[in-house]
């Protein structure tokens, strides 16, 4: 039921210009702003939820309020029907206004939302990102025709306070028909990989932006399951599908089944099936990626439907290795940085990756 199906609790039975008139027409106003689109809003939640019995001191007051509503209804009919036989007619009516009122008004404080009945409505929202309690962060992402998100602001990862990174990294990400497409940028002024064939190990010895990406039933759901996709400036990726023993859920995401973690099948630099590709390019400042993430990567569960609906509660993390200040002989003096801070010496921590929704078209 919606505000405006609701129904009167009484009609306006009286004559406009009398005072019982006006007073009616301004209680059924006010019932209808202040209390029907509340009622209705109940009888809405309670279509996905177990249903609220009303207490029986808001029955009893609602009951008390028709019934005088109906009285003064009576003695104003009283008039033709009865004629001087409704006993003092005006006192009547301005003493039961009077009582109508009080109790009207007796009736909305008790329907008036208490602070509890707030919490409960606002525990029905079903955005994502209000649902977690820490500093996770969160990101709506549109469809690719309505525009992208944007990320940035990047910790630094293995240390345990929260420290920005000392180069800047900032994407924009989209969805459409086919999949997730992110594209990256890197600050840097020490580019550098010795890789050139898919499934190198680019996270050795070289700058590298990295992608953490899985879908849930809840953002609350931190995944064993997920996906690794890195990517170094030569336009050479490594992916490989991750299980981790940190994470709370072991639903399987790879549309190849989860049978056992490893690298996913690729010849070239980066030729991937189910068209995962990435392309690296330079920048004036440093350099950057476009990846492409298809549906098909993932299980049935995880495809688009028929109308385009994608699935929408994903867990993703952006990483990055860089050298600020060059590498020493050793190449141990990297950075570690990421949107979301795994406050940990590694990226493989899935109760830190963000949440990204994925909104209808």
């Amino acid at each position: 039921m919606t505000g405006r199906e609701c129904p009167h609790l009484w009609g306006c039975m009286y004559p406009y210009g009398s005072a019982a008139g006006v007073l009616c027409a301004v209680l059924e106003r006010r019932w209808e702003s202040k209390r029907c689109a509340n009622s209705c809003r109940d009888e809405d939640i309670s279509s996905t939820e177990p249903p609220r019995k009303r207490s029986s001191n808001s029955e009893l007051c609602c009951v008390a309020v028709i019934a005088v509503g109906k009285l003064l209804i009576y003695c104003q009919l009283g008039r033709t029907v009865v004629g001087s036989h409704c006993w003092s007619l005006v006192v009547t009516i301005n003493m039961t206004a009077a009582a109508t009122f009080i109790v009207f008004a007796l009736c909305l404080l008790s329907h008036h939302p208490t602070t509890a009945t707030l919490a409960s409505l606002s525990s029905t929202d079903d955005d994502p990102c209000h649902i977690r309690t820490d500093d996770v962060p969160c990101l709506h992402v549109p469809n690719c025709q309505s525009g992208t998100a944007t990320y940035s602001h990047f910790k630094i990862t293995n240390t345990p306070t929260t420290q920005p990174s000392t180069t800047p990294t900032r994407g924009t990400i989209c969805w459409n028909e086919f999949g997730i497409s992110v594209t990256e940028q890197a600050t840097d002024q020490h580019v550098f990989t010795p890789w050139t064939q898919c499934n190198d190990p680019v996270f050795v010895n070289s700058s590298v932006l990295e992608i953490f990406v899985a879908p849930v039933q809840s953002p609350l759901d931190n995944p064993q399951w997920y996906f690794e996709l890195d990517t170094a400036p030569s336009g050479t990726m490594w992916s490989g599908l991750s299980n981790n023993s940190r994470g709370n859920s072991s639903t399987c995401v790879s549309s190849n089944g989860c049978s056992q973690p490893g690298t996913l099948s690729c010849t070239g630099k980066s030729t991937f099936h189910h068209h995962l590709t990435t392309r690296a390019f330079n920048t004036t400042d440093g350099w950057g990626i476009e990846l492409h993430i298809p549906f098909a990567l993932f299980s049935n569960a995880y495809q688009p439907t028929s109308t385009m609906k994608p699935w929408s509660v994903w867990r993703m993390n952006f990483y990055r290795y860089s050298y600020p200040n060059g590498s020493n002989p050793d190449f141990s003096n990297y950075e570690l940085s990421g949107w979301s801070p795994t406050h940990d010496p590694s990226f493989h921590v899935p109760a830190r990756f963000g949440i990204v929704v994925l909104d209808e078209l």
